[in-house]
């Protein structure tokens, strides 16, 4: 009777073991067709079957992230297919999300910094990511003097619109 039990015990375990190796090599499978549709993408000439491709492999980099797949690699194969694809908002976060998991990522720090670079001039940027230092210090391409100075501007001329509003707003102006 033990035998059995233990038998038993063997066959349950095994079975509950193998959905994990199937997931595995499932999101090793998922990972490895992202890339290729990246590639892809890549490799195509024409600009909207390119754009289609990698937002093609943006869904399939999420879909794994969805599945809980959670590294810093991930997170900045994410970024690209969304830059690719034009969708900037996804990419920033994708690329603060490998970030928040390493710090170090200079991939994700480069191509955050280029993105940051590629928006324009009356967009607000953040003097310091949240969790992590913005290092403009050590990237290429980092922040210009005129984008220094065009951000000063935007300021200045943000602060005299609050300030019109205000005395607006004041009784017997």
């Amino acid at each position: 009777m033990t035998r059995l039990r233990t038998l038993l015990l063997a066959v349950v375990g095994l079975a509950c073991l193998a959905p994990l190796e199937v997931r595995a090599l499932d999101r090793e499978a998922r990972l490895a067709e992202a890339a290729d549709a990246y590639a892809a993408a890549l490799s195509e000439p024409d600009r909207s079957a390119r754009l289609d491709g990698f937002a093609r492999a943006q869904r399939a980099f999420a879909s794994l992230v969805e599945d809980g797949v959670s590294t810093a690699d991930l997170y900045a194969d994410l970024g690209n297919a969304a830059l690719q694809a034009q969708d900037r908002g996804s990419a920033v976060l994708a690329y603060h999300r490998a970030l928040h998991l390493d710090p170090d990522h200079r991939a994700a720090r480069q191509n955050l910094e280029h993105v940051r670079s590629r928006l324009p001039g009356w967009v607000p940027r953040p003097e310091a990511a949240e969790g992590f230092e913005s290092s403009t210090e050590d990237v290429e391409g980092s922040t210009t003097e005129e984008e220094t100075k065009k951000e000063k501007k935007y300021k200045e001329k943000k602060k005299k619109e609050r300030k019109k509003e205000k005395e607006k707003e004041r009784p017997g102006s």
